[in-house]
């Protein structure tokens, strides 16, 4: 196998439009990886208008959605096309099938999810008689981890005698069948191109940097787009701009996924995408979230503002993220900026790839004993559930690198290891202040580089939840350690047996005015009421509980569910469910707007508008019941997997179970405040609970 450059030569914008002795791309891609460089340039409309049969995959419905509506409306004489997606029924793709001509060559847009589906149609002589192309395989990469079936799709590209990769952003691949070797690496090269300029401007607070920026910008009238991984952070801009008198109610929009959808605030738009995923702004400020990071095209030009914030950790954009941003103006932009987070010299943090594969070999060898020990057509149930399990396992604390092929195999998730070891190595080059990021920007622009730590004001609109999420992780430590040098008898002292527990209540009391330190100071009563007075144990789930983004509204909600797990209420759930019964999600949200109906003092302790939400009522029964996913069985009829179901196990919950084993030494506070640990949470009425969020 063999590494090849072409050069693309100087007023070729298009790459069907090049050919020379060895290469003539409007005849189709190449068959390996196709290393673009360059976002833009019609490399998949290189295979749509090809003259042999394809199958092109797409990590996203917007992306193949976009490239389907395009190929219909450039159609060619003779050519058929079938866009694929979960919602397209299997009656249609069968007549689309039976109504094929002998000369008539066909394409299918297919999003990844749907591929399995549409090669048990086509039959094992797809491999062998369709070219498949997979679009942006670095979005596989990157998704992999929360998309399983990215990976699974790109287990069938194996098979494909004909099939090519596309990537503008190269993620190395540590699976052997994507390495030099194996298969051909095509790169793609541009004598010359014009590069526009990028400011890239290092602060101490991007947030209420952008803020700024925006305001600055807004008063030219001219569109400007803000990309930000981060609600929270979306929403802390829109509040403080609309505070400040810059915007006006509505005079925004969102551009995010429909599960994001609900975070949109109040006073702004969600904007749904254009089936062609043509975008034209219609406000005079647009937010970008990831979801569209790629498969939308922006008709205006515009300002374009780049937040990379240091947390929640998908907020930090990597240049692969970067580069995919700016891809969006296919008609260029008006000036752009991306606005960084400067590292403070925080400590760079690791990934061990040796490691890691490793503990992913102890797994893969416990999974080969299961696979014996349970072999045979009786033990088939309990093996699948055993299978199952697998996946779910945690290695270094997170789920992700293990996965079950399309073979039924439990192997390594090589693409979930390639994209950790590559985000945590962008993360090093911030926190060490690197310049990768900047060395790689000047490949395709011309990057000025600024420095501006001036103090921004921390007081634009109070504490918010980004502002929590941005700067709080790093003082989550000693925050913890302020609360207890307040609360404990001997402050030199670490044994939290010692501490005043009526002066810990006094404490939190004179913390109203500061939402961060009551939500803390809250946090620290449930923790103990939850896993004892052990210090080092308290510090270690005071930390975990904050770096899991457990945001100030996000525990509101906690403690609502803590109050109706522990409320006569909670008896009247269970005679709505049956134990050893199976929900599937849409079954439960029925179940709920039922328990909502006839029990209005429910509501209370619930997010009500997100009755209607699975993901909402699934985590719901997570955090109130003890319930086991069961995997999705395939369908041999439909040729699809049915819905994911949830057996309830037990009633009671493995969220609020108590695990402390000490008694709590010195119950002072019961006479000078004639409440325990539960009772004080139990009785936080609702105007101090909503302070918290207010």
């Amino acid at each position: 196998m063999a590494r090849i450059t072409i050069e693309i030569p100087k007023g070729i914008r298009f790459l069907s439009d090049f050919k020379d002795g060895a290469w003539d791309f409007s005849k189709g891609l190449p068959n390996g990886i196709l290393y673009k460089k360059f976002t833009g340039i019609g490399a998949t409309h290189c295979e749509i208008i090809a003259e042999r049969d394809s199958i092109l995959v797409f990590p996203t419905i917007a992306l193949a959605r976009s490239k389907y509506l395009k190929a219909c409306k450039e159609a060619k004489d003779g050519f058929r096309y079938q866009f694929l997606n979960g919602g397209v029924k299997n009656e249609e793709l069968e007549q689309f099938i039976s109504e094929r001509g002998e000369n008539d060559i066909d394409k299918y847009f297919v999003v990844a999810d749907s591929l399995p589906r549409l090669i048990n149609f086509l039959g094992e002589d797809v491999y062998y008689d369709y070219f498949l192309m997979v679009d942006e395989i670095d979005t596989f990469q990157v998704d992999t981890s929360y998309r399983s079936s990215l990976e699974f799709a790109v287990d069938y590209f194996k098979d494909f005698k004909n099939r090519c990769a596309l990537t503008a952003t190269l993620i190395p691949f540590s699976d052997p069948d994507f390495q030099e070797g194996n298969i051909d690496y095509f790169t793609l090269e541009k004598k010359s191109f014009d590069k526009p300029e990028l400011r890239l401007v290092n602060v101490y607070y991007p947030i209420q940097s952008l803020v700024e920026e925006i305001t600055e910008l807004l008063p030219k009238g001219e569109k400007v787009v803000v990309a930000i991984n981060s609600m929270d952070g979306i929403n802390y801009a829109i509040k403080n701009l609309l505070a400040l008198g810059k915007i006006k109610e509505f005079d925004t929009g969102v551009l995010c996924s429909q599960f994001s959808k609900y975070k949109v605030h109040s006073k702004s738009n969600w904007i749904d995408i254009p089936e062609d995923g043509k975008i034209s702004l219609e406000y005079p400020l647009t937010f970008i979230t990831s979801a569209y990071f790629t498969g939308v095209d922006f008709i205006d030009k515009f300002h374009l503002l780049i937040g990379v914030l240091k947390a929640p950790q998908h907020a930090m954009l990597t240049f692969e993220n970067i580069y995919q941003i700016t891809g969006r103006a296919r008609n260029g932009f008006l000036s752009c900026k991306v606005v960084k987070f400067d590292a403070h010299n925080t400590p760079g943090k690791f990934f061990d790839r040796e490691e890691i594969m490793k503990r992913v070999e102890k797994v893969n060898s416990l999974f080969s004993f299961a696979k014996e020990l349970y072999d045979g057509e009786e033990f088939l149930d309990d093996y699948t559930s055993v299978k199952s399990s697998f996946e779910k396992i945690k290695i270094n604390g997170e789920e992700g690198f293990i996965r079950v092929n399309k073979d039924g195999e439990v192997v390594p998730s090589s693409f979930t290891i390639d994209y950790k070891e590559h985000f945590f190595q962008s993360l090093l080059d911030y926190e060490t202040r690197a310049d990768h990021l900047k060395e790689k920007l000047e490949f395709y622009f011309e990057v000025l580089e600024e420095y501006n730590f001036t103090e921004v004001s921390q007081e634009l609109e109070g504490f918010t939840g980004d502002d929590f999420a941005e700067n709080f992780p790093d003082k989550i430590p000693r925050i913890f350690d302020d609360i207890f040098k307040e609360i404990l008898k001997d402050t030199n002292s670490r044994s939290v047996g010692g501490i005043d527990k009526a002066y810990l209540f006094q404490f939190i009391q004179n913390q109203r005015h500061n939402r961060r330190m009551y939500s803390a100071s809250l946090q620290m009563v449930f923790l103990i009421e939850k896993h004892g007075q052990d210090y080092h144990l308290l510090k270690e789930k005071f930390i975990e509980l904050n770096e899991s983004k457990f945001l100030i509204k996000d525990f509101y909600y906690i403690l609502r569910l803590y109050q109706l797990y522990h409320s006569a209420q909670y008896k009247l759930l269970t005679k709505f469910f049956k134990l050893n019964s199976e929900y599937t999600a849409q079954e439960l949200v029925g179940i709920w707007k039922d328990i909502v109906d006839q029990s209005p003092g429910i509501k209370k302790y619930l997010k009500n508008k997100n009755i209607g939400q699975p993901a909402y009522v699934v985590d719901l029964m997570k955090k109130l019941f003890v319930i086991k996913e069961i995997l999705r069985k395939l369908n041999p009829t439909t040729g699809k997997k049915e819905p994911k179901k949830y057996k309830l196990l037990a009633f009671n919950s493995d969220f609020f179970k108590v695990e402390r084993k000490e008694e709590f030494p010195n119950e002072k506070v019961q006479d000078l405040f004639g409440i325990s640990y539960k009772k004080y949470l139990l009785g936080l009425t609702e105007d101090e609970l909503s302070s918290l969020i207010k």
